[in-house]
């Protein structure tokens, strides 16, 4: 008598049916290697639909890698999801991306248990200050800021020190705070930069980082992305030669008014 079983031994690792299943619900990255909501957009239900239905073991692998990132928009989402689905924020979710749509959007993560990577997106509230999370879990380590046109170092002191156990921050910047005029202003540079440079032990980056940052111990790498134009007079560079990337986080506005005192 033939049944449809598959012999004992000839099965495959629950492991590798897993990072099957999570390639069925890729969450990608821009062409710069930043994650944005139309990166994170999931495929259709039913390129997934027929996994929740097979077993008991794919139905928990599809719905880990469905509910992987997690997107959160009004207050009340967290709380429907403690209530409907429990599951997503004590097993399933690793990655949440918090669209910031008002004063009132504040969400407590506190119960997400084993969430790493926290995205907040500004681009609809580009100047909002206050905090859009509460309670940062012990297991959330990445930070990521993007979208937000008017971050000053106060500001980036806030989000930063909100995460206790932070060890990398990464921020996808309009503007920049100019330390010359006290202002978040568009950079101008007088011509291209390399399209990416790299600092080490504080040497280059603009000083009121390493200032706003200093009190988080754990942090070891930081990521900054700016938008900038060609058709300015700030150049990089340190008078000594030591460092040619060296960039003090002045611009022309802040330049212009430091000379003219």
């Amino acid at each position: 008598m033939k049944t449809g079983l598959v012999p004992r031994g000839k099965q495959l690792p629950p492991e590798l049916v897993q990072a099957i299943i999570t390639q069925l619900v890729p969450h990608d990255s821009d062409d710069n290697g930043w994650t944005t909501l139309e990166t994170i957009k999931t495929p259709s239900w039913t390129d997934i639909r027929s996994c929740t239905l097979a077993s008991k073991m794919l139905r928990g692998f599809s719905l880990a890698a469905w509910f992987r990132v997690l997107v959160l928009k009004e207050a009340s989402d967290v709380a429907y999801c403690t209530e409907v689905l429990p599951l997503v924020l004590e097993q399933w979710t690793r990655e949440l991306f918090c669209l910031y749509v008002g004063k009132q959007t504040v969400h407590d993560i506190s119960g997400f248990k084993r969430l790493t990577r926290l995205y907040l997106d500004f681009t609809n509230e580009p100047r909002i200050w206050t905090l859009p999370f509460l309670n940062a879990p012990t297991n959330l380590t990445e930070l990521h800021i993007g979208g937000h046109g008017w971050l000053t170092p106060m500001n980036l002191c806030v989000f930063a020190s909100s995460v206790p156990e932070l060890r990398t921050l990464q921020l996808q910047l309009k503007r920049v705070w100019c330390h010359l005029c006290n202002l978040c202003n568009k950079v101008q540079f007088a011509g291209f930069l390399p399209e990416s440079i790299v600092y080490k032990h504080g040497l280059g980056l603009p000083i009121h980082y390493s200032n706003v940052l200093s009190p988080c111990r754990k942090l070891r790498k930081v990521v900054i992305a700016v938008a900038y134009t060609t058709d300015g007079s700030t150049t990089i560079g340190s008078n000594e030669g030591e460092n040619p990337n060296f960039w003090a986080d002045g611009d022309d506005s802040g330049t212009a008014n430091s000379a003219e005192d």
